[in-house]
């Protein structure tokens, strides 16, 4: 099965059960919820409850812009179109712009450290 055909199907589920129409502040809730939950299976190696947790954020991120008249794919699109060119460093893991850290001739992030 497809991404799209994925998305398809999760759009029909939830025009069955009456979310197209829900509000999409409550999607949003729900997301945080999700990545939480998501957060927690990593921290506990649960391999399986992260494969979950993605899932159901992509389930969640699926009804979100359905409610709000969003393409998923469109979505994606444009964030890799925004970021594609971008240039930056990877501090403590995290991939960081270069406007994030240098600020002019300052640079903003000059020790940072993990905690």
């Amino acid at each position: 099965m497809t991404f799209e055909q994925t998305v398809n199907l999760v759009q029909q589920w939830a025009f069955a059960r009456g979310l197209s129409d829900a509000d999409p502040a409550k999607q949003l809730l729900k997301l945080t919820e999700e990545l939480g939950e998501t957060v927690s299976a990593f921290i506990k190696g649960n391999g399986d409850g992260v494969i979950d947790g993605l899932g159901d954020m992509l389930v969640v991120m699926t009804v979100f812009c359905l409610q709000y008249g969003l393409d998923l794919a469109e979505c994606f699109e444009l964030a890799y179109e925004e970021i594609k060119e971008r240039q930056g460093a990877v501090i403590n893991g995290t991939f960081v712009k270069n406007q994030d850290i240098y600020d002019g001739s300052t640079i903003v992030v000059d020790d940072w450290e993990d905690k």
